[in-house]
């Protein structure tokens, strides 16, 4: 087992939770139905009550923090455990549920066992078990017979006074059953939730369904009632993956991060600790993390809203008399000025195409040739500098006799960089096109890249 003080934690936040003990190979596999805490030996000091399923027989194991105390054998595996104060005892009693049966221990030994009334099973479903024995019928067909199968219960209230229970059913709905004192009948409540529920909880003032549509980033774990009672902290704990969102009022408050895969979560007293989180590891690992008595979140929570740059007032100029004088007569000469605005558009982009074409045509053409010449040559040069590309056409009139023949350039290689200085021509074949090209590069560039005329305007000319 390993001790940890806050310099230690290296998966929490230190300033809200503090990592004490860490467990990375207990040898205990349990669910969360199955572990609870409370002063099991009467002594002040809250212990972790849980059910080991690694072993072949399960057993009821009491740990002080981390470290073995006591155990005691069940007779077959348990649906939960919860703990609870009798009224003739000061020290909180065990119960499990196994079966149709609750095994109540007090101090770790075996004290009463209450045997609930078996219910007659629903005759259509006896009748759809015994077909899907018998292969008469598919799982799809069983599916759907067995409707409304209850798979999470969540009580709140007290039995002799108001209660509710939320129901969570396999079929993505949520049933809430609720009995008032003054009213003897039951009313009944269905929540059309239409995704099966993962896990539910209860808070102070909410109730925290879970659900298997994905709406936030990651698949929801678990679930665990969050509540921190001398500074009236209440919220929601939900565990991903690897790491554990505190929820407060729907906001993300704070987080915590984790290197093994969380299984499930527990939150409540644990020793002496008021606030202590019980993580669940599915690689048998358990650790403790107890909440600070300092830590404060209300300043978290303010900065989860929207960012001050939004509620800050901005600082405008005051308007000014030319500026009104401005606005009013665009205001009484909308169409005139949106009418020579779109001519000068148009001029512009007109002036811009001619000048374009002018630029890429006048480097293009037939260089002269005469009619004794029995070459055609034609030569464009294309590119806007320092880098030019020049693009050779030759179309022979009449076959040549085979001889080695050169296209060479002469140029000021002060001033120019070419690829090549001779391109060696093929056979002269008559009537056949042949293309050759060549980089030529810039050198020394005097001249300036780009150059324009404009016009100042007179002051305060009107725009119509």
């Amino acid at each position: 087992m390993k001790l940890l003080g806050n310099s230690d934690s290296e998966f929490l936040t230190p300033k809200k939770w503090v990592r004490l003990l860490f467990e990375p190979d207990t040898g205990i596999e349990s669910i969360k139905d199955c572990v609870s805490t409370n002063d099991i030996t009467g002594d002040g000091d809250h212990k972790l009550v849980i059910v080991d399923f690694a072993e072949t027989q399960c057993r009821l194991k009491l740990l002080k923090g981390l470290n073995f105390m006591t155990d005691a054998h069940l007779p077959d595996e348990p649906a939960g455990v919860v703990t609870f104060y009798s009224e003739d005892s000061q020290m909180p009693c065990v119960a499990v549920a196994i079966g149709n049966s609750l095994l109540i221990y007090r101090n770790m030994k075996p004290y009463y066992r209450c045997n609930v009334e078996p219910v007659d099973l629903n005759p259509s479903e006896i009748s759809l078990w015994n077909a899907a024995m018998e292969k008469q019928i598919g799982v799809s067909t069983l599916v759907e017979g067995l409707t409304g199968t209850p798979d999470k219960i969540v009580c709140i209230g007290e039995f002799d006074s108001e209660w509710r229970l939320f129901v969570a059913i396999r079929e993505g709905d949520c049933t809430i059953l609720r009995k008032k004192p003054s009213n003897s009948n039951i009313l009944r409540t269905n929540l059309n939730l239409r995704n099966y529920v993962t896990a539910i909880c209860q808070t102070q003032t909410q109730i925290v369904i879970a659900c298997r549509n994905n709406q936030l980033i990651f698949s929801i774990i678990d679930l665990e009632a969050f509540h921190y009672r001398p500074r009236l902290y209440s919220g929601a704990l939900v565990a991903f993956r690897n790491r554990i969102d505190l929820y407060i009022d729907g906001q993300v408050i704070d987080t915590l991060k984790f290197d093994c895969p969380i299984k499930w979560l527990k939150y409540g007293k644990m020793g002496r600790e008021e606030a202590v989180l019980i993580v669940g590891h599915k690689d048998t690992a358990i650790g403790l993390h107890v909440f600070r008595r300092t830590a404060v979140l209300e300043n978290s929570k303010q900065q989860a809203g929207p960012p001050d740059a939004q509620t800050r007032r901005m600082n405008v100029p005051k308007k000014t008399k030319i500026y009104v004088e401005q606005c009013i007569r665009e205001r009484e000469n909308t169409s005139r000025i949106f009418t020579t605005y779109q001519r000068d558009l148009f001029m512009l982009r007109l002036q811009i195409s001619r000048s374009f074409a002018e630029m890429t045509n006048k480097n293009a053409g037939m260089l002269p040739t005469k009619d004794s010449e029995k070459l055609d040559v034609n030569l464009e040069l294309n590119g806007f500098g320092p880098n030019f590309r020049i693009n050779l056409t030759i179309t022979p009139s009449m076959e040549l006799p085979f001889h080695k023949r050169w296209i060479a350039f002469s140029y000021d290689k002060n001033e120019y960089k070419m690829d090549a200085d001779l391109i060696p021509l093929s056979r002269i074949i008559s009537n056949a096109t042949m293309s050759y090209t060549n980089s030529v590069e810039c050198e020394n560039r005097k001249a300036p890249l780009w150059m324009t005329k404009f016009e100042m305007p007179v002051s305060e000319q009107s725009f119509v």
